[in-house]
């Protein structure tokens, strides 16, 4: 886990140091690093999360036997490179309506879930595919009761459904299609996903820390803590260089609170 963790920071680092950016550029325009960096930091945070690298921390609070790691390990090196990703970070596709596709990369959050505007959304999970029904965007004076007017489950002619059968039909395993709606039992399977929202006492407004027992880390505060190693060893990482290939100072850090045993045992 700390081995994943700080290579990611050097790999960071290294980018940095190059092309003479800081950890506060990065967190405000993440645009700037290339397109082959830019999903990095989302896959080892979705495998710091996963039942693989589970370590009862702040980080991954799921206690895993031996034996299931070493069968979850086995199962993840058959995977193509295209599967583990699906699976170390699930593929969120929103929808408008069951024939209106909005968008195929939404972030495992409910803020994205609400910003993409969507009703309905399927998500590509290891275990099958969960289609939920979000609440609607008034919450207000609207319950499941009188929520009437939208259609669900949606008609299986529609193109949510084709595209859950498309995406059973490139599996080598047939897996089942979950119906979720708000407010039920099924909703906690969808919303047990969404990896990258914090979850305990005090995480709703961001504070959780990894001292606090309940805490967990959201995927924003992985990323400010990675950013903020990153940018500490780049500068260190300047420093050493002869004078002629020093580059424009980097930025210095911006959050230092997070401990590297974010991601240990």
């Amino acid at each position: 886990r700390l081995l994943l963790q700080d290579w990611l920071v050097l790999l960071l680092a290294k980018f940095m140091l190059g092309a003479s950016l800081s950890a506060l550029q990065l967190s405000q325009q993440p645009s700037l690093l290339p397109p082959s960096l830019r999903p990095l930091q989302r896959w080892v945070f979705g495998l710091l999360r996963s039942p693989l690298l589970s370590s009862h921390t702040p980080l991954s609070r799921l206690t895993v036997a031996t034996d299931l790691r070493m069968a979850l390990l086995h199962s993840f090196s058959t995977l193509r490179p295209e599967r583990l990703i699906a699976v170390i970070y699930p593929p969120l596709h929103a929808y408008k309506d069951g024939d209106t596709l909005i968008d195929t990369e939404i972030a495992l959050s409910r803020s994205a879930m609400r910003a993409s505007a969507g009703r309905l959304f399927l998500l590509h999970a290891p275990s099958g595919l969960l289609m939920y029904l979000a609440p609607p965007p008034s919450p207000r004076g609207t319950t499941a009761d009188n929520d009437d007017n939208f259609e669900w489950p949606p008609p299986r002619g529609c193109a949510i459904w084709h595209d859950a059968e498309r995406l059973r039909a490139a599996l080598e395993a047939a897996v089942p299609v979950t119906l979720c709606r708000y407010g039920s039992a099924a909703a906690k399977l969808f919303e047990a996903h969404l990896i990258d929202d914090p979850e305990g006492e005090g995480s709703e407004s961001g504070r959780a820390t990894p001292s606090s027992s309940r805490a967990r880390f959201s995927y924003a505060q992985f990323v400010s803590f990675v950013l903020s190693e990153a940018d500490s060893h780049a500068t260190s990482l300047g420093r050493h260089l002869p004078d002629t290939q020093q580059p424009a100072q980097v930025g210095t850090r911006t959050h230092v609170k997070h401990p590297r045993h974010a991601a240990s045992e």
